[in-house]
């Protein structure tokens, strides 16, 4: 009997070793959604985005964009990194495309977004307006927030709404002047993105007549 037991025993034990390992699940993990990149692109600085994989991996562009790629395009578990090589822009708009990191069927999706060139320009950089006021538009092309600032001592231009259809236009309110041949002038601030510009707005009175 104690010979049969040991029997029945090690066969237990030969039965627990051949047991077949439980599947890998494939898993990447990864902190990072979004990669913000500046206008130069990566010529001044690495940019790398670091993740864990229990399988080996593939990294690649999704949408094919010429302006930014990835190196290495393939790795193991026991490496975990990638570095985005992307290229200067003179876009006034952000651009943006998707790196894939894929681990057998693990997918991680990381968002490359690269800035825009910051644009600014007065269509005009005067207006004249007549005895009677009213609202003088100040139009710009640009792509970043801007303000107009009217000086403190100057009580007969206000500034009215903030409008924007494809063109950004701020609007000022120029006050009646009933000065008779007065003449009145004032220089607006107008900044944006570091810079600033000048719009002045002049105005006459009634005029005297001359006879």
């Amino acid at each position: 009997m104690k010979k049969l037991a040991l029997f029945v025993s090690f066969a237990a034990i030969l039965m627990v070793g051949c047991k077949e390992d439980d599947p890998i699940v494939p898993e990447i993990i990864c902190d990072t959604d979004i990669v913000n990149v500046p206008v130069a692109g990566t010529e001044d600085e690495d940019i790398f985005v670091t993740f864990t994989s229990n399988v080996n991996w593939t990294a690649s562009i999704k949408e094919n964009a010429a302006w930014v790629s990835v190196s290495p395009a393939s790795g193991t578990s026991a490496d975990g990194r990638v570095k985005l090589i992307v290229l200067p822009t003179e876009e006034n708009d952000p651009r943006e495309a998707t790196l894939v990191l894929a681990a057998d069927t693990a997918v991680k999706e990381i968002k490359v977004v690269q800035a825009q060139v910051d644009a600014f320009s007065l269509a005009e950089t005067s207006a004249e307006v007549g005895e009677e006021g009213g609202n003088v538009d100040i139009k710009a092309m640009t792509n970043i927030e801007w303000t107009v600032t009217i000086p403190s001592d100057c009580d007969w231009v206000s500034l009215v709404n903030v409008k924007a259809y494809g063109e950004a236009v701020k609007t000022v309110k120029v006050e009646p002047y009933d000065e008779l041949d007065g003449y009145r002038e004032v220089t607006l601030t107008v900044s944006a993105g570091g810079q600033e510009s000048d719009f002045t707005i002049s105005q006459y009175g009634p005029v005297s007549c001359p006879w």
